[in-house]
């Protein structure tokens, strides 16, 4: 069973909120579109048999995929001619802590055409492209400038060499995150954590570009006090 995108619900509400926030606020609105379609493709078939299928029957997932395109055209079409927001969040977790989890040649014969599909109909409408993607994706990040992204989140530095992408994509995408989750916030002193943090303000902020923000959520093992010395450094540095 295969069902329809057109018909169910409205989008009122949501416009009307979106208004709300923009006439009472100053504030920039991105909106989140959660799961790419390569994301619902893995929720319907299971991690490891989506993987199997692109390796072993590419076609069938390229027919999986560019069905579940089409539904998601629909509903960014349906949320991108809101006056009311600046930009739009797609969710596409394509790497592992060290990779890929496909070869960077699957990714551009299956998954690229469908994003950048996306990307046009974003800025079509005036809106810039947001991608979170966790992992280690630096194999497809000239890919996705090429496409016409416009900032990513969320820049882990156990991942990628977040001051190598900068120096290399700085000039056309924002980077978003890039305070780390997995050791500092967590396990740092507050002065580390302020001294780490304020070095990468400091050089991801070069030219602009750069949104401070942990490169994951922040957790209920990291201590108060080092989420203060975040905000404080982001405060003087930012």
């Amino acid at each position: 069973f295969l069902p329809k995108t057109i018909g169910y619900g409205s989008y009122d509400a949501f416009f009307e909120k979106a208004r709300f926030i923009k006439e009472n606020t100053d504030v920039y609105v991105l909106v989140l579109i959660y799961g790419s379609h390569f994301e619902k493709a893995y929720f319907a078939r299971g991690i490891e048999n989506f993987l199997a299928d692109i390796a072993g029957e590419p076609e069938f997932a390229k027919r999986l995929l560019d069905y579940i395109i089409e539904k998601n055209m629909v509903m960014i079409d349906n949320i991108v001619n809101c006056p009311y927001i600046d930009g739009i969040l797609l969710g596409s977790d394509w790497g592992s802590q060290k990779d890929l989890l496909m070869s960077p040649g699957s990714w551009r014969e299956l998954i690229k055409q469908g994003e950048e599909r996306e990307y046009r109909l974003i800025k079509s409408a005036g809106k810039d492209v947001f991608v979170h993607s966790c992992g280690n994706i630096y194999k497809i990040l000239g890919d996705l400038v090429e496409i016409g992204l416009d900032a990513l989140n969320p820049v882990q530095p156990e991942c990628m060499d977040i001051f190598d992408i900068k120096q290399k994509y700085g000039d056309k995408l924002t980077f978003w995150g890039g305070i780390s989750t997995q050791q500092t916030l967590p396990n740092g002193t507050p002065d580390e954590v302020f001294s780490e943090s304020s070095d990468i303000i400091r050089q991801m902020s070069v030219n602009g570009g750069y949104i401070t923000c942990g490169s994951q959520e922040i957790q209920t093992d990291v201590p108060i006090e080092n989420v203060h010395a975040l905000i404080k450094a982001a405060k003087a540095f930012g």
